[in-house]
Order: C-alpha cells, then sequence, then structure tokens
C-alpha cells in the first residue's frame, strides 16, 4: 500500500493543472463566442443608430447683409466662429460694384452737362428778356 500511496501523491497536483487549464480554456472560449457576438449585433444592428449630444452653447446670433448684391467669392468666417464688429465676414466680386459705379459716374456728368447747358438757356432767355424790355414799342411814342 505504501507503493500505491506514493504513485497517487505526484497524480494529484497534475490532475488540479488539468481542471485548472480546462476552466480557463473554456471561460476564454466564453468570452471569445460573446465578443464575436457582439461584433455580429453591431454590425447588424447598432452601427446604423446615430448618436447625438444635446449640449447647446448661448451665444448671440446676427443675420448679416450685403450693402450691395454681388457673388461671394472668398468666405473668412464659417458657421459657429467667434467674430467681432468690424471683422470681414465674405468678400464681394468687385465687377458688379465696379460697373455699378461707372454707370453712376456717367449718369452724374450727363446730369452735370445737362445742368450747366439748363443754365445757359437760362442766362440767354434772361437776355432776351431783358433787350425785348429795353425795346421802345412801336406806337408808344
Amino acid at each position: 500500500m505504501s507503493a500505491n500511496a506514493e504513485s497517487q501523491t505526484p497524480q494529484q497536483p497534475g490532475s488540479k493543472k488539468g481542471k485548472r487549464k480546462g476552466a480557463l480554456l473554456l471561460l476564454t472560449l466564453l468570452f471569445i463566442i460573446i465578443a464575436v457576438a457582439y461584433g455580429i449585433y453591431w454590425f447588424l444592428v447598432l452601427r446604423h443608430y446615430e448618436e447625438t449630444d444635446d449640449a447647446y452653447v448661448a451665444g448671440n446670433q446676427v443675420q448679416i447683409m450685403a450693402q450691395v448684391a454681388g457673388s461671394v467669392t472668398k468666405v473668412w468666417a464659417d458657421n459657429t466662429d467667434y467674430v467681432q464688429k468690424g471683422d470681414p465676414l465674405v468678400t464681394l466680386d468687385r465687377t458688379d460694384a465696379q460697373q455699378a459705379f461707372e454707370k453712376a459716374k456717367t449718369q452724374l456728368a450727363a446730369s452735370v452737362r445737362q445742368t450747366r447747358q439748363q443754365m445757359i438757356n437760362s442766362k440767354q432767355l434772361q437776355a432776351n428778356i431783358d433787350v425785348k424790355k429795353n425795346r421802345p414799342r412801336p406806337g408808344a411814342g
């Protein structure tokens, strides 16, 4: 019996290691199966959901308008950027404004010429009136 007892003593630690290995292997396989199942669930279901944070920031929003009509050539500020009074927000194409300015200058020059011509005509008419006032009338004398 003593020989039999000696042969059983070394086998007990080996059987504990085997049980522990089996339990760890089973636990590892369980985690792998759960991870794969979650990955499939995420791929099929969860990736289609959008998630948003409902965060709000207090700020002053101001409507802006151009003083003249034109095409925008460059935007200097993006949406929600902090800007101060006087900062350029957009650059407009100067072609339309330049053409409008030239047209206004031409109209002003025409108005000035017309006004001068009317002043000259007025002086001529006033001179004609003065001549007719100073001319002796026939039969008045």
